[in-house]
């Protein structure tokens, strides 16, 4: 076969596919039409029916007489004092600190914090003399000292959640006594002024 031939069959079989197309659209139209009118025979009739029940309610409130009020003499009420429950502050930091995984030195340090940053109390450690925070650079709990962090009198410590101290890392042994980085070594000699 010719390269003419096969594309004379291709457009004349893309013809047909297009006519069906055409024609499936133009049948789909009326149908629609016919679906849009009893939709709007549909609506009319539900909005009749909303009239007829609107009208009902207002003929029977008209026809029920309403009571007038009586006088009774009642006693007055009795004022009553508000009770105001004063909300906690935010907690400060006191003075330059560290912040530390858990308490203490034998943990890592998260971050420092500066002297009269407010910070969120979180809860109590079960070691006493610390308290857990939330962070205010990293947003996750560390542990800072009581002597350091001034609580809210307002604040209700006994409610506060405990938090356990984290197991402590570490690190595993050397291959060497010393790491090479550790100075001064034990076999090198010390300097004399």
């Amino acid at each position: 076969m010719s390269k003419h031939g096969l594309n004379t069959k291709a457009m004349l079989i893309l013809g047909i596919v297009f006519l069906f197309i055409i024609q499936a659209c133009s049948l789909s139209t009326s149908d629609n039409q016919a679906l849009e009118s009893q939709v709007n025979s549909l609506q009319s009739t539900v909005i009749a029916m909303q009239v007829n029940v609107a009208v009902q309610q207002t003929l029977s409130a008209i026809a029920t007489p309403t009571p007038l009020p009586t006088s009774t003499n009642a006693p007055a009420p009795t004022p009553v004092a508000p009770t105001i429950t004063p909300t906690p502050g935010p907690s400060v930091v006191t003075e330059d600190t560290l912040c530390w995984i858990g308490p203490g030195g034998r943990y890592e340090v998260v971050s420092s914090l500066k002297n009269g940053t407010q910070v969120e109390l979180l809860g109590k450690g079960n070691v006493s003399g610390w308290w857990v925070i939330l962070n205010p650079r990293y947003h996750d709990p560390c542990w800072i000292m009581q002597e350091a962090l001034r609580v809210d009198p307002n604040t209700n410590t006994a409610s506060l959640t405990v938090y356990s101290a984290p197991p402590v890392f570490k690190y595993p042994p050397y291959p060497y006594p010393y790491p090479w980085w550790h100075w001064p070594h034990p076999w090198w000699p010390t300097p004399t002024p």
